[in-house]
């Protein structure tokens, strides 16, 4: 995917981690904390940056917008899938960010 936008790619997730002042495993780490899921563009790093800005602005939590960065690559992973039909039987995710991200496995 990186040949079309950085959406559900390492390389999302690293620009959204370093506005969090972390890096990809401590994003996982703050994700566990988390409360309260926000909305959050995932086609692309700039879309997501502009609805996480606001998120840092208005004091929302890290834990918070680290689940809600979590959240975005999953519904543009599944939106990627399934092309607007439904998903049926069971479907395995290998390798990359999965591997390593135990918060991105369980959202």
């Amino acid at each position: 995917m990186n040949g079309t936008c950085a959406g559900r790619t390492g390389a999302f997730l690293d620009q959204m981690a370093s506005l969090l002042n972390t890096d990809t495993s401590g994003l996982n780490e703050l994700a566990k904390g988390y409360k309260e899921i926000y909305p959050i563009a995932s086609r692309c790093g700039v879309f997501a940056k502009t609805d996480i800005q606001p998120l840092i602005n208005e004091g929302a939590a890290k834990e918070d917008r680290a689940a809600s960065i979590f959240q975005a690559v999953v519904n543009q992973t599944i939106s990627g899938l399934a092309c607007g039909r439904p998903i049926r039987g069971n479907v395995a995710f290998l390798g990359g960010p999965l591997r390593y991200l135990s918060e991105l496995r369980q959202r």
